[in-house]
């Protein structure tokens, strides 16, 4: 074969043959190889991701479950909330003192437990024997409710007492949304009649919201009964060559199902290869063109191009072809080099994607957890505490709650009212904490209760005042903030009556204010001062600054200048 060969064809037809397979094999093969390795590390990957993001989402749904189930709980176990309902079970209507009073009570617990479920947007409702509806919150959708309870009825299951019933699906129309529905039956803890049942209604835009994490595939939630709760899925998804991740959420015995297809996790790749492989045809036909005129010349690049194929497969995605010139072969070295940069940056994007995606989830896990936590754990003791009567510690736990928002979210402005009222929260605690009675009176000129500022701006000074101003623990300690429009500026003071500071510290400080340098900051030991006075300049610019004043009488004013936007 070799020797026909000899006779048949040329010598540098020979060298162009052998050519065109050294160039088509090693990129035929590599491609393919790469194809199919991105594929399979893709697919893995997204898989991996995915199941990561069902169990977040499970858990989210658990915690919501375990909310309702507290709820009802706190309900079906106090026997004094009983006893009111028991006095409420032969009405349809409120007639008399004695009734209202006992409606309101029955409604305040309601509106506690729904505060704590507002993670899940739950709505929860009691309907007494005689169908008498009392909501935690007037909702405005009596007609809407009456013709749900129509259907809840039905379903209800009056003898089960010990634990909460799944209610299922119910869209009273084509327009409504379709939401789940929970109830728990109430009876008298002493002649066990019969006393209403408790509804939560969990909407739809829950599980559309917590499902919008998702993004690739298709998210399904069953009931323990096999009734589609809600089903979410992205537009690139395509039912076609589906992979599946299940997980049971065991408190409620719901199936949450994921489902991605394997022509969306690979598509883009496949499009990017085939366009690759086109690319590599065009070039080879071009190049055997040309290589009737430079076979000699290309009997080295294309050994180059095979070892570099060979280290990109094996790994190193660092190899590029070295280009000399501008003839055909440098072409195809500069398309070559293009594709592998290509094929490189389309895995760094993935890894990338994928590895932001997990710190992503993780964050997002941990901020789920963390605030929800605390906060579901304060508001638990709040309505503990409120219901035991103290009322005292429900309000200071009020006012840590408030606190605790405004620095969970320090980076939205606050308007001025809203910043007064975390002062008097915060004062409220600090009084607490160190048995203080220091009272802050605000005077706001109308017209500014609505201006913002950057939140927890004006908290520092209350905090410089009451640790230096009132370290002593004066009597009568006062702080008055006033803020009002003078000329092109609006002004904020805050005055107190505490111990103050000599003049010639207080001008050290104005100084410090002004300059601001690096050197200066650095020395002096008042950082929450330092950080305002920083803050107005960078938020307001350099026409924004605070000032320090000496009292004629008795302590310090500190004096916020913010220019009019």
């Amino acid at each position: 074969m070799d020797i026909k060969l000899k006779y048949i064809l040329s010598f540098y037809q020979r060298i162009q043959l052998s050519l065109l397979f050294l160039i088509i094999l090693p990129f035929t093969i590599s491609s393919i190889i790469s194809y199919f390795f991105i594929k399979n590390e893709v697919t893995d990957r997204i898989t991996t991701s995915n199941q990561q993001i069902v169990n977040i989402i499970a858990s989210d749904i658990t915690g919501t479950i375990d909310d309702l189930a507290f709820s009802t709980v706190v309900i079906a176990r106090d026997t004094a909330i009983k006893d009111k309902l028991d006095r409420l079970k032969d009405s349809n209507k409120i007639s008399t003192f004695e009734e209202y009073d006992y409606l309101l009570e029955v409604k305040e617990l309601l509106s506690l437990l729904e505060t704590k479920m507002a993670g899940a947007q739950s709505k929860l409702y009691f309907v007494n024997p005689r169908d008498y509806i009392i909501h935690a919150s007037q909702s405005g959708m009596a007609n809407q409710i009456n013709s749900e309870w129509d259907v809840i009825k039905n379903r209800l299951d009056l003898t089960n007492t010990r634990t909460i019933q799944s209610l299922g699906v119910i869209q009273l129309d084509d327009n409504s949304e379709s939401d789940y529905f929970f109830g728990r039956v109430i009876r008298h803890h002493v002649s066990n009649e019969y006393l209403g049942t408790i509804v939560i209604r969990i909407p739809y835009s829950y599980f559309e919201s917590i499902f919008k994490s998702l993004e690739m595939g298709r998210l399904i939630l069953l009931d323990q009964n096999g009734e589609e709760i809600a089903e979410y899925q992205t537009e690139s998804f395509i039912e076609k060559n589906i992979l599946r991740v299940e997980k049971t959420i065991s408190r409620a015995n719901w199936s949450l199902t994921s489902e991605i297809s394997q022509n969306e996790i690979t598509g883009s790749i496949t499009k990017v290869f085939f366009l690759f492989f086109i690319m590599i045809v065009i070039f080879v036909v071009v190049f055997f063109l040309l290589s009737i005129f430079m076979s000699k010349r290309l009997v080295k690049p294309l050994k180059s191009f095979e070892k570099i194929v060979k280290e990109f497969v094996r790994g190193d995605h660092s190899v590029r072809f070295h280009v000399k010139g501008k003839d055909e072969i440098a072409m195809i070295g500069h398309a070559f080099n293009k594709m592998l940069d290509q094929i490189k940056d389309l895995i760094m994007r993935i890894e990338q994607e994928q590895e932001e995606k997990k710190v992503l989830e993780l964050q997002s896990l941990s901020a789920q957890i963390r605030p929800h936590f605390l906060m579901n754990t304060l508001n638990s003791i709040k309505c503990n505490l409120s219901i035991s009567g103290d009322h005292f510690h429900s309000k200071k736990i009020d006012s840590l709650i408030s606190l605790l928002r405004s620095y969970m979210r320090v980076n939205v402005p606050n308007t001025l009212a809203q910043e007064f009222l975390l002062i008097n929260a915060y004062l409220d605690i600090m009084n607490m904490r160190n048995g203080t009675d220091i009272i802050a009176k605000v005077d706001l000129e109308e017209g500014l209760a609505d201006v913002e500022i950057p939140r927890l701006l004006i908290q520092p000074i209350i905090e410089n005042c009451i640790i230096h101003g009132f370290v002593d623990r004066e009597p009568n300690a006062v702080i008055t903030i006033t803020a009002f429009v003078s000329e092109s500026e609006v002004q904020i003071h805050i005055a107190d009556n505490g111990k103050g500071m000599s003049r010639e510290k207080c001008q050290n400080l104005n100084l410090l204010f002004s300059e601001m340098s690096d050197d200066i900051i650095s020395s002096y030991d008042r950082v929450g001062l330092i950080n305002i006075a920083q803050r107005l300049k960078l938020t307001y610019g350099k026409s924004a600054y605070l000032e320090a004043n000496v009292n004629e009488k008795k302590g310090m004013t500190f004096i916020m200048h913010i220019p009019k936007l």
